[in-house]
């Protein structure tokens, strides 16, 4: 067989080519080895819309000498680099169990075929990139690609769940395990207790396109993803992919999507493709706020259903493997995907390959030293990078999102100056930011851990380094997905890499934190020497559960002033508040805070916004950056059209942390800061904030809104290297504390005696 293969670049080609696309793409009956709807004609042309890189697509297709198509090669851009340019099947760009579409009929030789014709097609290709599923279409690119004398590399893309439906209803309730059926039931007499009643909302007909689009928007902006960056909305070109694909997979009859509507609102959705008698679990989300009413679990129940009543017997998670997704069948199914990279035989493709050889056998070296120092069997495969700081986020944003969580009760948890938005900030007004390194922890293409520093000065005993979060920061801490003594020790490790002359590493943490002590007990396993510096306390505040409980706590003489202050603003025109939350109004929202500033008492003793470029700078950029995310809340206080007051800050897990606030010094009298916070305060309660941190030291207006006050405490550590210059320092610093102990004076006999 000697099959003629020609080259498709024009969408047209690619639409009049469709019917028999789609006729090769083949589930396998067996389990999860077959190609799945993301290798179909619908996902192309959505990814060829709202992917730029698609532009510039190829699709190779093989015939016989009768006409009959053999196989097709689908192929776009993925990066470009100094030796070329990395292509790869479009499911790379996103997608699922895709594969090069063969006949059965002389599969090897056709697939060989069509490989040369894009090495033909592709002159400036070094490599091309295929995510598998293992099984036959794994083995044969791999056999055909030695054939042809390529050199390859194969890694691991981790695993993914799936389950088999049962034949009828009856059955699936006996296939889903005791707990989540017990679950089910919890949440089902929750509903009826409160007496609410749900209905689930079918989405299949071409027309109903945009407003299920719409209400994935809605429920994911109000999901945990959002405020971890990793929901359709924190990602435009997401968003412009599945409003592209849901129209084109309704019309082809493919897309399901549910909603759970309770009283007239969507709280949960689910979207995925049907095809084959197999369900591709697209999307699916669930509102926070409804969290209790356990509202994804009602929803994917009656989706089960549904699938059961409709024949389809197969049903894949998509992804990667996480708990939630194995808690639906008493027998899961796990299949494994890989990367398999093939390197074209020129010259430029044997040094990217030597390069990946190199970089394996690092992480392999890696690897065999974290096994022997403590970290658990599993985690053998895991290695460290070392990234620019604008590289780290461009690659890791969605996952960096994931390692920062708070806690609302006690504060002990990292606050949202740990996250990328305020990372992105600092990059953009701080110049030793942009020169932080990023040490990352990944195991595969896993993120798990990262710590970012910067060298604030050299000297003859070595490099000198803060945490990037020094230049400006809160609440920070180590950013881990697990608090685990393996993974911050590796990520300490990561330091000898990313700076080799480094001899001392500050950085303020809170003092009795769960990642502090981890920070402490890992340098201490490694060596290092750890000096512990106290910092100021801070204060915060709970909001209670009503304005009325909270109000209890607040001293009696405030609330009678503010009412007099109130009479008082009255008489010299109206009171009015204005929220900032929209990335739209960032601008409007920099302009009131700055004249606010011009006109308040920090601004003559210079220390308002308004004097420091650097911190405009700042907040220029983070406003913008934190509202895309929905984490800015700021409040204005407006007397006619005058700002008198305002308050910034950002919410996340609950907490609200209070960056910058100021009031106009004219109208003092007024008390316009107090106005403003008692109004904040209902209004973060309104938004779900349980605790707001009111960061900075213990001031006295800080300290009239709670009785007692509670307070956090910091402290400054500072960590020294295990070699000789990081013990001259640490012993240069004890004698340094000596010798001003000595100095200061001895307190008299009456201080002594109080």
């Amino acid at each position: 067989m000697n099959p003629t293969v020609t080259c498709l670049r024009r969408s047209a080609e690619f639409a009049a080519l469709a019917g028999e696309w789609d006729a090769l793409v083949r589930e396998d009956a067996r389990g999860f080895g077959g190609l799945d709807a993301t290798a179909g004609t619908v996902w192309f042309e959505a990814l060829c819309e709202s992917f730029a890189q698609s532009a510039d697509a190829i699709v190779l297709v093989a015939r016989n000498e009768a006409g009959r198509l053999l196989g097709l090669l689908p192929l776009v851009p993925l990066s470009k680099g100094r030796l070329g340019v990395s292509f790869g099947l479009p499911s790379e760009l996103h997608g699922g169990r895709c594969a090069p579409l063969l006949t059965q009929d002389g599969a090897d030789q056709v697939l060989m075929q069509l490989l040369l014709a894009a090495r033909r097609q592709l002159p400036a290709w070094t490599k091309l990139q295929f995510t598998l599923p293992d099984g036959e279409p794994l083995e044969r690119l791999q056999a055909v690609r030695l054939r042809l004398g390529w050199r390859g590399q194969e890694t691991d893309a981790g695993e993914t769940a799936g389950f088999v439906l049962p034949a009828d209803v009856a059955e699936l309730q006996t296939s889903i395990p005791a707990k989540m059926r017990q679950n089910l039931r919890t949440a089902a007499n929750k509903l009826a207790k409160q007496q609410l009643d749900f209905e689930v909302r079918e989405f299949s007909q071409e027309s109903q396109a945009a407003e299920l689009l719409e209400t994935v928007l809605t429920i994911e902006r109000g999901s945990w993803k959002h405020e971890a960056g990793s929901a359709i909305t924190c990602q435009p070109q997401q968003q412009a992919f599945y409003r592209a694909l849901f129209p084109r997979a309704l019309r082809a009859g493919q897309l399901l999507g549910l909603t759970l509507v309770l009283q007239g609102q969507a709280i949960a959705y689910v979207v995925g493709m049907v095809r084959d008698g197999v369900f591709c679990c697209l999307k699916h989300s669930q509102l926070q706020s409804q969290d209790a009413l356990s509202p994804s679990s009602l929803l994917m129940q009656e989706l089960l259903h549904m699938l059961v009543q409709r024949g389809v017997r197969r049903f894949d998670w998509m992804g990667l493997l996480e708990a939630h997704k194995l808690r639906w069948s008493v027998d899961n199914l796990i299949y494994r995907r890989r990367t398999l990279w093939i390197y074209s035989p020129g010259w430029r493709g044997r040094a990217q390959a030597l390069i990946a050889d190199l970089r394996a056998a690092r992480r392999r070296r890696q690897a065999d030293a974290w096994s022997g120092s403590g970290l658990p069997s599993q985690s053998e495969a895991m290695s460290c990078e070392v990234l620019g700081a604008h590289e780290a986020l461009k690659r890791w944003s969605g996952s960096w999102k994931l390692l920062v969580k708070d806690s609302a009760d006690d504060l002990m948890g990292l606050d949202a100056t740990a996250s990328t938005a305020w990372f992105e900030a600092l990059l953009a007004s701080r110049a030793q930011a942009r020169e932080s390194r990023v040490v990352t922890l990944l195991q595969g293409e896993r993120l798990l851990g990262l710590m970012s520093t910067f060298c604030k000065r050299q000297n003859l005993l070595g490099q000198h380094l803060r945490w990037t979060s020094e230049l400006y920061g809160g609440r920070t801490g180590l950013r881990l997905v697990q608090a685990q003594l393996p993974l911050a020790k590796a990520l300490l490790r990561g330091l000898d890499r990313a700076w080799p002359g480094w001899v001392s590493l500050q950085c303020t943490v809170l003092r009795d934190a769960p990642s502090s002590r981890l920070l402490r007990q890992a340098a201490a396993d490694l060596g290092l020497q750890v000096q512990r510096d106290a910092i100021p306390p801070t204060p915060y505040v709970h909001l209670k559960e009503s304005p009325e409980k909270f109000r209890e706590g607040v001293s009696r003489s405030l609330l009678r002033n503010l009412r007099a202050s109130l009479r008082a603003a009255e008489a010299k025109g109206r009171l009015s508040w204005r929220e900032y939350t929209e990335p739209t109004q960032a601008d409007e929202l920099l302009a009131m805070m700055l004249e606010v500033e011009r006109n308040s008492w920090k601004h003559e003793a210079g220390s308002s916004v308004s004097t420091h470029p650097e911190q405009e700078a700042f907040y220029r950029a983070l406003l913008p950056a934190s509202m895309a995310l929905g984490q800015l809340y700021a409040l204005g206080l407006f007397l006619d059209d005058t700002p008198i007051s305002y308050q910034l800050g950002v919410q996340r897990d609950s907490v609200y942390s209070c960056l910058k606030n100021s009031m106009h010094q004219g109208f003092g009298e007024l008390r316009p800061s107090y106005l403003l916070k008692l109004e904040l305060f209902d209004r973060l309660r309104a938004r779900g904030v349980r605790t707001v941190d009111l960061m900075g030291v213990v001031e006295p207006h800080k300290m009239v809104w709670a009785s007692p006050t509670p307070l956090y405490e910091r402290e400054l550590l500072t960590l020294y290297r295990d070699n000789w210059a990081g013990r001259l320092l640490m012993r240069w610093r004890r004698l340094r504390v000596w010798l001003a102990a000595k100095r200061r004076p001895a307190p008299s006999s009456s201080e002594a005696a109080a």
